[in-house]
């Protein structure tokens, strides 16, 4: 790729983890206020009503941008979805991984970067955010198992308030994400949310979460 394209490249993904950092500080937000002053849970609840509405318009002008770049650049989107490779590629890029320290899904992900992962013994790297993360799992999921469409009806993915996690109707969600050609997820998730999002697939699936394994792009918190 050439030198102005990875540019672009590594700005569009800035944004995309810009996104989730900022959905990470809400939740910092939420959490730090004491709950049992009824005057602070009114100023939060104000707080999170006027934040969300700024995120909400935020994602817009980011996808627009990216829109807007990509068309006029004739930069492609990287397709999400998985690639096939031999064994013998899956083994070098699972030794490549795991020089780098694995982490399970009971961790904390806030303000980190993944670079990689291995479900059920298939390695994915160069994976630059949550979301494409998610995603790629979401493609193994699919693929592995005929099953998959039940998640749209299924109680495990859908809150006591209503809200889906995945829809076969992109305007049910606040921000969709295409999984395959009729089911959309939920994308509007920070970094934890996609870690829970996971949890609860493998469980429903019946995959163990120790065939799950994280590999991050730095180990340790990132700088505020």
């Amino acid at each position: 790729m050439a030198k102005i394209e990875q540019r672009i490249q590594n700005i569009l993904e800035q944004l995309e983890q810009t996104n989730e950092d900022l959905l990470a500080l809400s939740d910092d937000i939420w959490l730090s206020i004491d709950h049992n002053d009824n005057h602070a849970l009114e100023q939060g609840i104000q707080f999170k009503t006027e934040y969300n509405e700024k995120l909400a318009e935020f994602n817009k002008l980011s996808e627009q941008i990216e829109e807007l770049v990509r068309d006029f650049t004739g930069l492609s989107q990287q397709k999400e979805e998985s690639a096939e490779v031999s064994s013998a590629e899956n083994e070098r890029i699972i030794k490549a991984l795991d020089k780098k320290k694995k982490h399970s899904l009971d961790q904390d992900f806030k303000y980190k970067r993944p670079y990689g992962f291995t479900i059920e013994g298939k390695a994915y790297q160069n994976v630059n955010s949550w979301r494409k993360m998610y995603l790629l799992t979401l493609d193994y999921i699919d693929e592995r198992y005929d099953t998959f469409d039940t998640v749209v009806s299924a109680s495990e993915f859908i809150s006591n308030r209503g809200n889906k996690d995945f829809s076969y109707d992109p305007t049910e969600l606040r921000r969709p994400l295409e999984v395959n050609d009729s089911i959309y997820a939920e994308g509007n998730l920070s970094a934890n949310q996609i870690r829970d999002r996971i949890v609860k697939l493998l469980d429903y699936f019946g995959i163990s979460n120790d065939e799950y394994v994280i590999y991050l792009r730095e180990d340790r918190d990132w700088k505020r």
